[in-house]
């Protein structure tokens, strides 16, 4: 087969994968670290129920395909973002939408747990977009697992014009590995054609993939809406199957001034590791 804070004190080691994904597009090769702005942020640090605070939610159940026909659900529940499927039938999905002003990048994680039972093969998935309104450009990294295995996959979709590209790239090429634990994930768009790269550190920071493509759609583009996504394929989840996303932000980087800059092919690193640390003092 070819194949979005995390609270770590909760979540056991190798017992899912905690994301931290930042999307940077930018028109220029140099940048102030000083100068990051945030655009909006959210922690779901709030009552359990309904998600609120801007979301739109846009859920299918299955009716078409004969499935139950229970749409999937979006709430908050112990101060996360929790995305169940709530029926049964193929190719349930949930997507949660946030309009926003431009932002530069985006910063979030994911939890995708370890599953057992449910259809041999079929999978569940979770992924974080960030696109511009009006080119219909997007960028989109998912991670899912295949049921009953505990193996899983990263896979990558970059459109210029909001069709469905396929997906641009998988890693591994071909095939799945084991649950690695916590990945930190870096998208960086680090000049006005659209170039960008995708870089996927371990847990000990060795880097797992670093890929580089470009997206045309972007160039000299800033993004304005951030989605998070969850699918079941199957016709029966296994057990398990609930990513949840805890705290997402966004911000923009206005244009570079007297202040230092900070060389780009470092920067999307140092905002990652610096909302790795925010996030972490907030929920110790």
């Amino acid at each position: 087969m070819n194949a979005i804070s995390s609270r770590q004190a909760n979540t056991p080691r190798g017992s899912g994968w905690k994301i931290v994904i930042t999307c940077l597009s930018l028109g220029f090769a140099s940048l102030t670290l000083a100068q990051a702005q945030v655009v909006f942020t959210d922690d779901f640090n709030r009552a359990d129920g309904a998600v609120g605070n801007g979301w739109t939610v846009t859920s299918l159940g299955n009716v078409s395909s004969g499935g139950g026909g229970t749409a999937p659900t979006a709430t908050i529940v112990s101060n996360q973002l929790a995305l169940a499927r709530a029926g049964w039938g193929p190719d349930a999905s949930i997507v949660l939408s946030h309009s926003s002003a431009s932002f530069a990048s985006a910063t979030t994680s994911i939890t995708l747990p370890t599953v057992t039972g449910g259809t041999a093969a079929g999978a569940y998935s979770s992924a974080l977009r960030v696109s511009n309104s009006v080119t219909g450009a997007f960028i989109r990294v998912e991670l899912f697992e295949l049921n009953t295995s505990n193996q899983f996959a990263i896979r990558i979709a970059s459109s210029a014009d909001s069709s469905w590209p396929g997906w641009t790239k998988y890693y591994p090429t071909t095939g799945t590995i084991t649950n690695p634990g916590t990945l930190s994930v870096n998208i960086t768009t680090i000049d006005s054609a659209g170039v960008f790269t995708v870089s996927i550190l371990n847990s000990d920071n060795t880097s797992l993939l670093n890929w580089s493509s470009t997206n045309t759609g972007l160039a000299g583009s800033t993004l304005d809406t951030v989605s998070l996504l969850a699918n079941w394929t199957a016709w029966t989840s296994p057990t398990g199957a609930t990513p949840t996303f805890d705290a997402i932000t966004l911000s923009s980087i206005p244009e570079p001034s007297s202040v230092a800059l900070v060389g780009l092919g470092s920067f999307g690193w140092i905002v990652t590791a610096c909302a790795r640390t925010r996030m972490g003092r907030h929920h110790s």
